[in-house]
Protein backbone atom coordinates (compact mmCIF):
# COMPACT_ATOMS: atom_id res chain seq x y z
CA UNK A 1 0.00 0.00 0.00
CA UNK A 2 1.55 3.44 -1.00
CA UNK A 3 2.28 6.00 1.72
CA UNK A 4 -0.13 8.78 2.62
CA UNK A 5 -3.74 9.53 1.77
CA UNK A 6 -5.47 11.38 -1.03
CA UNK A 7 -8.35 13.79 -1.43
CA UNK A 8 -10.79 13.72 -4.38
CA UNK A 9 -13.22 16.40 -5.43
CA UNK A 10 -16.31 15.76 -7.49
CA UNK A 11 -16.00 16.86 -11.13
CA UNK A 12 -12.34 17.74 -10.62
CA UNK A 13 -9.28 16.24 -12.30
CA UNK A 14 -6.96 17.28 -9.44
CA UNK A 15 -5.89 14.79 -6.82
CA UNK A 16 -4.24 16.16 -3.68
CA UNK A 17 -2.01 13.96 -1.58
CA UNK A 18 -0.97 14.05 2.06
CA UNK A 19 2.30 12.28 2.90
CA UNK A 20 2.34 10.82 -0.62
CA UNK A 21 5.25 10.29 -3.05
CA UNK A 22 3.50 10.53 -6.43
CA UNK A 23 6.70 11.16 -8.39
CA UNK A 24 8.29 7.89 -7.31
CA UNK A 25 5.26 5.62 -7.06
CA UNK A 26 3.44 6.65 -10.24
CA UNK A 27 4.12 7.38 -13.89
CA UNK A 28 1.97 9.03 -16.49
CA UNK A 29 -0.71 6.56 -17.75
CA UNK A 30 -0.54 4.59 -14.48
CA UNK A 31 -3.70 4.38 -12.37
CA UNK A 32 -4.81 5.42 -8.89
CA UNK A 33 -7.26 3.00 -7.30
CA UNK A 34 -9.41 4.12 -4.36
CA UNK A 35 -12.61 2.97 -2.69
CA UNK A 36 -15.20 5.67 -2.04
CA UNK A 37 -18.45 4.76 -0.38
CA UNK A 38 -17.90 1.08 -1.16
CA UNK A 39 -17.31 1.81 -4.85
CA UNK A 40 -13.91 1.13 -6.39
CA UNK A 41 -12.62 3.86 -8.70
CA UNK A 42 -9.75 3.29 -11.12
CA UNK A 43 -8.43 6.72 -12.14
CA UNK A 44 -5.96 7.25 -14.99
CA UNK A 45 -2.99 9.61 -14.38
CA UNK A 46 -2.52 12.34 -17.02
CA UNK A 47 0.28 14.34 -15.35
CA UNK A 48 2.26 14.39 -12.08
CA UNK A 49 2.95 17.88 -10.68
CA UNK A 50 4.67 16.87 -7.42
CA UNK A 51 4.71 14.24 -4.71
CA UNK A 52 1.38 15.61 -3.44
CA UNK A 53 -0.39 16.72 -6.63
CA UNK A 54 -1.38 15.03 -9.91
CA UNK A 55 -3.91 15.45 -12.69
CA UNK A 56 -6.36 12.76 -13.82
CA UNK A 57 -7.32 11.93 -17.41
CA UNK A 58 -10.97 12.54 -16.60
CA UNK A 59 -12.73 14.37 -13.81
CA UNK A 60 -13.58 12.36 -10.71
CA UNK A 61 -17.28 11.43 -10.80
CA UNK A 62 -17.73 10.34 -7.21
CA UNK A 63 -18.46 12.34 -4.05
CA UNK A 64 -15.88 14.70 -2.62
CA UNK A 65 -13.83 12.95 0.03
CA UNK A 66 -10.43 13.08 1.74
CA UNK A 67 -8.12 10.91 3.80
CA UNK A 68 -8.54 8.05 1.36
CA UNK A 69 -6.16 5.13 1.25
CA UNK A 70 -5.11 4.48 -2.30
CA UNK A 71 -3.26 1.96 -4.47
CA UNK A 72 -0.89 2.58 -7.36
CA UNK A 73 -1.67 0.37 -10.37
CA UNK A 74 1.00 0.36 -13.08
CA UNK A 75 -0.30 0.74 -16.62
CA UNK A 76 1.34 -2.54 -17.69
CA UNK A 77 -0.41 -4.44 -14.91
CA UNK A 78 -3.83 -3.05 -15.83
CA UNK A 79 -3.29 -3.77 -19.51
CA UNK A 80 -2.31 -7.34 -18.60
CA UNK A 81 -5.34 -7.74 -16.35
CA UNK A 82 -7.61 -6.31 -19.04
CA UNK A 83 -6.11 -8.60 -21.66
CA UNK A 84 -6.55 -11.60 -19.36
CA UNK A 85 -10.13 -10.62 -18.61
CA UNK A 86 -10.77 -10.26 -22.33
CA UNK A 87 -9.19 -13.66 -22.97
CA UNK A 88 -11.20 -15.28 -20.18
CA UNK A 89 -14.35 -13.61 -21.46
CA UNK A 90 -13.70 -14.80 -25.01
CA UNK A 91 -13.01 -18.29 -23.75
CA UNK A 92 -16.21 -18.26 -21.73
CA UNK A 93 -18.18 -17.07 -24.76
CA UNK A 94 -16.60 -19.75 -26.93
CA UNK A 95 -17.48 -22.35 -24.30
CA UNK A 96 -21.02 -21.03 -24.17
CA UNK A 97 -21.27 -21.24 -27.96
CA UNK A 98 -19.86 -24.78 -27.91
CA UNK A 99 -22.31 -25.65 -25.16
CA UNK A 100 -25.26 -24.32 -27.14
CA UNK A 101 -24.04 -26.11 -30.26
CA UNK A 102 -23.57 -29.34 -28.30
CA UNK A 103 -27.07 -29.17 -26.86
CA UNK A 104 -28.49 -28.31 -30.27
CA UNK A 105 -26.95 -31.50 -31.66
CA UNK A 106 -28.08 -33.63 -28.71
CA UNK A 107 -31.65 -32.28 -28.88
CA UNK A 108 -32.09 -32.22 -32.67
CA UNK A 109 -30.02 -34.92 -34.39
CA UNK A 110 -31.33 -38.47 -34.92
CA UNK A 111 -27.94 -40.18 -35.10
CA UNK A 112 -24.72 -40.17 -33.12
CA UNK A 113 -23.17 -36.73 -32.55
CA UNK A 114 -19.72 -35.33 -31.70
CA UNK A 115 -19.60 -32.71 -28.94
CA UNK A 116 -16.75 -30.46 -27.72
CA UNK A 117 -15.62 -30.76 -24.10
CA UNK A 118 -14.44 -27.71 -22.06
CA UNK A 119 -10.83 -28.94 -22.33
CA UNK A 120 -11.08 -28.89 -26.14
CA UNK A 121 -11.33 -32.64 -26.59
CA UNK A 122 -14.23 -34.24 -28.49
CA UNK A 123 -16.67 -37.01 -27.55
CA UNK A 124 -18.95 -38.97 -29.89
CA UNK A 125 -22.15 -40.49 -28.53
CA UNK A 126 -25.88 -40.93 -29.13
CA UNK A 127 -28.28 -38.01 -29.46
CA UNK A 128 -31.62 -37.97 -27.70
CA UNK A 129 -33.34 -38.52 -31.04
CA UNK A 130 -31.18 -41.57 -31.67
CA UNK A 131 -31.91 -42.99 -28.23
CA UNK A 132 -35.63 -42.32 -28.62
CA UNK A 133 -35.64 -44.21 -31.92
CA UNK A 134 -33.80 -47.11 -30.32
CA UNK A 135 -36.29 -47.36 -27.50
CA UNK A 136 -39.21 -47.79 -29.91
CA UNK A 137 -37.89 -51.26 -30.83
CA UNK A 138 -36.97 -52.33 -27.32
CA UNK A 139 -39.06 -54.59 -25.16
CA UNK A 140 -40.17 -53.39 -21.77
CA UNK A 141 -38.57 -55.91 -19.43
CA UNK A 142 -41.70 -55.85 -17.31
CA UNK A 143 -43.53 -57.37 -20.29
CA UNK A 144 -41.21 -60.38 -20.16
CA UNK A 145 -42.47 -61.38 -16.74
CA UNK A 146 -40.11 -63.66 -14.86
CA UNK A 147 -38.20 -64.46 -18.07
CA UNK A 148 -36.30 -61.17 -17.72
CA UNK A 149 -34.66 -62.47 -14.55
CA UNK A 150 -33.87 -66.04 -15.65
CA UNK A 151 -30.34 -67.35 -16.06
CA UNK A 152 -29.54 -68.68 -19.54
CA UNK A 153 -28.36 -72.23 -20.18
CA UNK A 154 -24.60 -72.67 -20.02
CA UNK A 155 -24.72 -75.22 -22.87
CA UNK A 156 -27.21 -76.71 -25.32
CA UNK A 157 -27.61 -79.73 -23.04
CA UNK A 158 -27.85 -77.83 -19.72
CA UNK A 159 -30.98 -79.25 -18.01
CA UNK A 160 -30.83 -77.06 -14.87
CA UNK A 161 -34.39 -76.28 -13.77
CA UNK A 162 -35.64 -72.73 -14.33
CA UNK A 163 -33.06 -71.65 -16.91
CA UNK A 164 -33.98 -69.95 -20.19
CA UNK A 165 -33.30 -72.13 -23.22
CA UNK A 166 -30.81 -71.28 -25.94
CA UNK A 167 -31.65 -71.63 -29.63
CA UNK A 168 -30.77 -75.21 -30.50
CA UNK A 169 -31.05 -76.49 -26.92
CA UNK A 170 -31.88 -80.20 -26.92
CA UNK A 171 -32.23 -79.98 -30.70
CA UNK A 172 -35.02 -77.38 -30.73
CA UNK A 173 -34.61 -74.55 -33.24
CA UNK A 174 -31.22 -75.76 -34.50
CA UNK A 175 -29.27 -78.76 -35.73
CA UNK A 176 -30.00 -81.58 -33.25
CA UNK A 177 -27.23 -83.40 -31.38
CA UNK A 178 -26.20 -86.62 -33.10
CA UNK A 179 -25.74 -89.94 -31.32
CA UNK A 180 -24.52 -93.34 -32.45
CA UNK A 181 -26.54 -95.30 -29.89
CA UNK A 182 -29.43 -94.65 -27.52
CA UNK A 183 -27.26 -95.08 -24.42
CA UNK A 184 -25.82 -91.59 -24.94
CA UNK A 185 -29.23 -89.89 -24.72
CA UNK A 186 -30.17 -87.99 -21.53
CA UNK A 187 -32.74 -89.80 -19.39
CA UNK A 188 -34.26 -86.76 -17.71
CA UNK A 189 -34.77 -84.34 -20.57
CA UNK A 190 -37.02 -84.07 -23.58
CA UNK A 191 -35.00 -83.54 -26.73
CA UNK A 192 -34.76 -83.96 -30.47
CA UNK A 193 -31.83 -86.07 -31.61
CA UNK A 194 -30.23 -87.18 -34.83
CA UNK A 195 -28.85 -90.66 -35.33
CA UNK A 196 -25.89 -91.60 -37.47
CA UNK A 197 -24.33 -94.96 -36.80
CA UNK A 198 -23.72 -98.41 -38.12
CA UNK A 199 -26.47 -100.02 -40.17
CA UNK A 200 -25.88 -103.15 -38.07
CA UNK A 201 -26.97 -101.39 -34.87
CA UNK A 202 -29.83 -103.56 -33.55
CA UNK A 203 -31.72 -100.54 -32.24
CA UNK A 204 -32.04 -98.82 -35.61
CA UNK A 205 -32.94 -100.11 -39.04
CA UNK A 206 -31.12 -97.43 -41.06
CA UNK A 207 -27.81 -95.63 -40.78
CA UNK A 208 -29.37 -92.22 -40.21
CA UNK A 209 -32.55 -90.53 -39.06
CA UNK A 210 -33.99 -88.31 -36.37
CA UNK A 211 -36.18 -88.78 -33.33
CA UNK A 212 -37.82 -87.38 -30.23
CA UNK A 213 -36.52 -88.43 -26.83
CA UNK A 214 -38.70 -87.98 -23.72
CA UNK A 215 -37.36 -89.05 -20.32
CA UNK A 216 -39.03 -89.03 -16.93
CA UNK A 217 -35.81 -88.59 -14.96
CA UNK A 218 -36.12 -92.06 -13.43
CA UNK A 219 -34.46 -94.09 -16.16
CA UNK A 220 -37.48 -94.47 -18.43
CA UNK A 221 -37.39 -93.04 -21.95
CA UNK A 222 -40.01 -92.91 -24.68
CA UNK A 223 -38.57 -92.54 -28.17
CA UNK A 224 -40.15 -91.90 -31.55
CA UNK A 225 -37.74 -92.32 -34.46
CA UNK A 226 -38.06 -91.57 -38.18
CA UNK A 227 -35.58 -93.25 -40.50
CA UNK A 228 -33.93 -91.17 -43.22
CA UNK A 229 -36.34 -90.63 -46.07
CA UNK A 230 -39.38 -91.23 -43.88
CA UNK A 231 -39.69 -94.89 -44.87
CA UNK A 232 -39.99 -96.11 -41.29
CA UNK A 233 -41.62 -94.57 -38.22
CA UNK A 234 -40.76 -96.42 -35.02
CA UNK A 235 -41.48 -96.08 -31.30
CA UNK A 236 -40.33 -97.71 -28.08
CA UNK A 237 -40.12 -97.32 -24.31
CA UNK A 238 -36.69 -97.90 -22.76
CA UNK A 239 -36.01 -98.92 -19.17
CA UNK A 240 -32.34 -98.07 -18.77
CA UNK A 241 -31.98 -100.28 -15.72
CA UNK A 242 -32.75 -103.37 -17.82
CA UNK A 243 -31.30 -102.18 -21.12
CA UNK A 244 -32.60 -100.91 -24.43
CA UNK A 245 -35.60 -102.43 -26.13
CA UNK A 246 -36.01 -102.83 -29.87
CA UNK A 247 -38.22 -100.41 -31.73
CA UNK A 248 -41.75 -101.26 -32.78
CA UNK A 249 -42.20 -100.24 -36.40
CA UNK A 250 -45.42 -98.34 -37.10
CA UNK A 251 -47.05 -99.29 -40.36
CA UNK A 252 -48.43 -96.72 -42.76
CA UNK A 253 -48.46 -95.63 -46.37
CA UNK A 254 -44.68 -95.18 -46.41
CA UNK A 255 -43.85 -98.82 -45.63
CA UNK A 256 -46.96 -100.74 -46.71
CA UNK A 257 -49.06 -101.10 -49.82
CA UNK A 258 -52.67 -102.08 -50.37
CA UNK A 259 -52.53 -104.78 -53.02
CA UNK A 260 -54.90 -105.32 -55.90
CA UNK A 261 -57.17 -107.33 -53.60
CA UNK A 262 -57.24 -104.66 -50.84
CA UNK A 263 -54.89 -106.53 -48.50
CA UNK A 264 -52.15 -104.58 -46.69
CA UNK A 265 -48.68 -105.88 -47.44
CA UNK A 266 -45.23 -104.85 -46.32
CA UNK A 267 -43.80 -102.66 -49.06
CA UNK A 268 -40.37 -102.17 -50.45
CA UNK A 269 -40.12 -100.95 -54.07
CA UNK A 270 -43.65 -101.56 -55.43
CA UNK A 271 -44.99 -101.36 -59.00
CA UNK A 272 -48.67 -101.65 -59.84
CA UNK A 273 -49.01 -102.90 -63.41
CA UNK A 274 -52.24 -102.34 -65.36
CA UNK A 275 -53.42 -102.60 -68.95
CA UNK A 276 -54.94 -99.09 -69.23
CA UNK A 277 -54.12 -96.32 -66.76
CA UNK A 278 -57.10 -94.25 -67.93
CA UNK A 279 -59.49 -96.93 -66.67
CA UNK A 280 -58.04 -96.99 -63.15
CA UNK A 281 -59.58 -95.55 -59.99
CA UNK A 282 -57.73 -92.84 -57.97
CA UNK A 283 -56.43 -95.43 -55.51
CA UNK A 284 -54.22 -96.79 -58.30
CA UNK A 285 -51.82 -93.90 -57.53
CA UNK A 286 -52.61 -93.95 -53.77
CA UNK A 287 -53.94 -90.39 -53.75
CA UNK A 288 -50.97 -89.20 -55.82
CA UNK A 289 -48.40 -90.72 -53.44
CA UNK A 290 -47.34 -93.00 -56.32
CA UNK A 291 -45.72 -91.96 -59.57
CA UNK A 292 -47.42 -93.11 -62.80
CA UNK A 293 -44.90 -94.09 -65.48
CA UNK A 294 -46.32 -95.76 -68.55
CA UNK A 295 -48.53 -98.63 -67.40
CA UNK A 296 -47.27 -98.74 -63.80
CA UNK A 297 -47.88 -96.78 -60.63
CA UNK A 298 -44.75 -96.93 -58.44
CA UNK A 299 -44.02 -95.81 -54.88
CA UNK A 300 -41.09 -93.53 -54.00
CA UNK A 301 -38.65 -96.43 -53.57
CA UNK A 302 -39.38 -97.61 -57.12
CA UNK A 303 -39.03 -94.21 -58.77
CA UNK A 304 -37.47 -94.70 -62.20
CA UNK A 305 -39.44 -97.87 -63.05
CA UNK A 306 -41.79 -97.79 -66.07
CA UNK A 307 -43.77 -100.33 -68.10
CA UNK A 308 -45.07 -100.83 -71.61
CA UNK A 309 -47.21 -103.37 -73.43
CA UNK A 310 -45.55 -105.39 -76.23
CA UNK A 311 -48.41 -107.74 -77.18
CA UNK A 312 -51.72 -109.04 -75.89
CA UNK A 313 -51.10 -109.98 -72.28
CA UNK A 314 -47.35 -109.24 -72.48
CA UNK A 315 -45.86 -106.32 -70.51
CA UNK A 316 -42.25 -105.18 -70.11
CA UNK A 317 -41.27 -103.63 -66.75
CA UNK A 318 -38.00 -101.66 -66.92
CA UNK A 319 -35.82 -99.73 -64.43
CA UNK A 320 -35.41 -102.42 -61.76
CA UNK A 321 -32.87 -105.25 -61.59
CA UNK A 322 -35.57 -107.86 -61.14
CA UNK A 323 -38.01 -109.02 -58.50
CA UNK A 324 -37.31 -108.71 -54.76
CA UNK A 325 -34.71 -111.17 -53.47
CA UNK A 326 -36.85 -112.18 -50.49
CA UNK A 327 -40.44 -111.95 -49.29
CA UNK A 328 -43.41 -111.69 -51.57
CA UNK A 329 -42.94 -110.69 -55.21
CA UNK A 330 -46.32 -111.00 -56.98
CA UNK A 331 -49.99 -110.47 -56.24
CA UNK A 332 -52.65 -111.36 -58.85
CA UNK A 333 -56.13 -109.77 -58.84
CA UNK A 334 -58.95 -111.94 -57.44
CA UNK A 335 -62.75 -111.95 -57.49
CA UNK A 336 -64.96 -111.69 -54.40
CA UNK A 337 -64.65 -115.44 -53.86
CA UNK A 338 -60.88 -115.34 -53.81
CA UNK A 339 -60.48 -116.83 -57.28
CA UNK A 340 -57.62 -115.42 -59.34
CA UNK A 341 -58.81 -113.60 -62.44
CA UNK A 342 -55.82 -114.56 -64.56
CA UNK A 343 -52.69 -116.69 -64.71
CA UNK A 344 -49.35 -114.85 -64.59
CA UNK A 345 -45.84 -115.90 -65.58
CA UNK A 346 -42.74 -113.80 -64.81
CA UNK A 347 -39.34 -113.78 -66.47
CA UNK A 348 -36.33 -111.53 -65.82
CA UNK A 349 -33.54 -111.11 -68.39
CA UNK A 350 -29.90 -110.28 -67.66
CA UNK A 351 -30.63 -106.55 -68.04
CA UNK A 352 -33.20 -106.69 -65.25
CA UNK A 353 -36.18 -106.26 -67.58
CA UNK A 354 -39.17 -108.17 -66.19
CA UNK A 355 -41.54 -109.74 -68.72
CA UNK A 356 -45.02 -110.19 -67.28
CA UNK A 357 -47.17 -112.61 -69.32
CA UNK A 358 -50.88 -112.82 -68.53
CA UNK A 359 -53.14 -115.73 -69.56
CA UNK A 360 -56.62 -117.00 -69.08
CA UNK A 361 -56.81 -119.67 -66.39
CA UNK A 362 -57.21 -123.25 -67.61
CA UNK A 363 -57.66 -126.42 -65.57
CA UNK A 364 -55.30 -129.21 -66.65
CA UNK A 365 -56.96 -132.54 -66.03
CA UNK A 366 -53.75 -134.49 -66.22
CA UNK A 367 -51.96 -132.51 -63.52
CA UNK A 368 -55.12 -131.38 -61.76
CA UNK A 369 -53.68 -127.85 -61.68
CA UNK A 370 -54.55 -124.41 -63.00
CA UNK A 371 -52.23 -123.63 -65.93
CA UNK A 372 -51.82 -120.93 -68.57
CA UNK A 373 -54.46 -120.74 -71.24
CA UNK A 374 -54.89 -118.18 -74.03
CA UNK A 375 -53.09 -114.80 -73.63
CA UNK A 376 -55.25 -112.03 -72.19
CA UNK A 377 -54.80 -108.48 -70.97
CA UNK A 378 -54.89 -107.57 -67.30
CA UNK A 379 -58.59 -107.32 -66.34
CA UNK A 380 -60.05 -103.84 -66.77
CA UNK A 381 -59.77 -101.63 -63.70
CA UNK A 382 -57.41 -104.07 -61.90
CA UNK A 383 -53.66 -104.27 -61.48
CA UNK A 384 -50.90 -106.76 -60.73
CA UNK A 385 -48.59 -105.98 -57.76
CA UNK A 386 -44.85 -106.49 -58.30
CA UNK A 387 -42.28 -106.18 -55.50
CA UNK A 388 -38.96 -105.17 -57.04
CA UNK A 389 -35.22 -105.05 -56.45
CA UNK A 390 -33.80 -101.62 -57.35
CA UNK A 391 -30.28 -100.80 -58.60
CA UNK A 392 -27.79 -99.09 -56.29
CA UNK A 393 -27.95 -95.90 -58.40
CA UNK A 394 -31.75 -95.63 -58.31
CA UNK A 395 -33.28 -92.27 -57.38
CA UNK A 396 -34.30 -93.57 -53.94
CA UNK A 397 -30.98 -95.24 -53.07
CA UNK A 398 -29.02 -92.19 -54.25
CA UNK A 399 -31.21 -89.90 -52.14
CA UNK A 400 -30.71 -92.10 -49.07
CA UNK A 401 -26.92 -92.03 -49.44
CA UNK A 402 -26.93 -88.25 -49.79
CA UNK A 403 -29.07 -87.86 -46.67
CA UNK A 404 -26.79 -90.16 -44.68
CA UNK A 405 -23.70 -88.25 -45.85
CA UNK A 406 -25.35 -84.93 -44.96
CA UNK A 407 -26.28 -86.25 -41.52
CA UNK A 408 -22.73 -87.44 -40.90
CA UNK A 409 -21.39 -84.06 -42.00
CA UNK A 410 -23.61 -82.19 -39.51
CA UNK A 411 -22.25 -84.03 -36.48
Amino acid sequence: MPAGTIALTINSKTVTGSGTAFTTELKVNDFVVAVVGGVTYTLGVAAIASNTSLTLNTAFGGPTTSGLAWTALPNQALVGITAQVASDTARAIRGLNYDKDNWQKIYSDVATVTVQRPDGSAFTGPSWGYMANQYTTKVDKSELGTAAFRDVQTSLSDATSGRAMLIGAFGFGGVPPYVSNAATLPTGACSIFGYSGSNTDPDYTTRSGAGINMGNGAGYIMQVYVAAGGANLMARVVNQSTGNRSFNTLWGTANTTVDTNNFIKRASPIARLTNDVSQMQPDFAVDEQHIVAGLVSVNAEAEGVSAEKSAVGVYLVKGAVGLADEGWTLEVPQDINGNRLCFVELDTDKEGVITVSVFKRRFDVGSAMIVAGEPMDIPEGRWIDLRLQMPEDSVWNTRMREMEQAAEGEQ
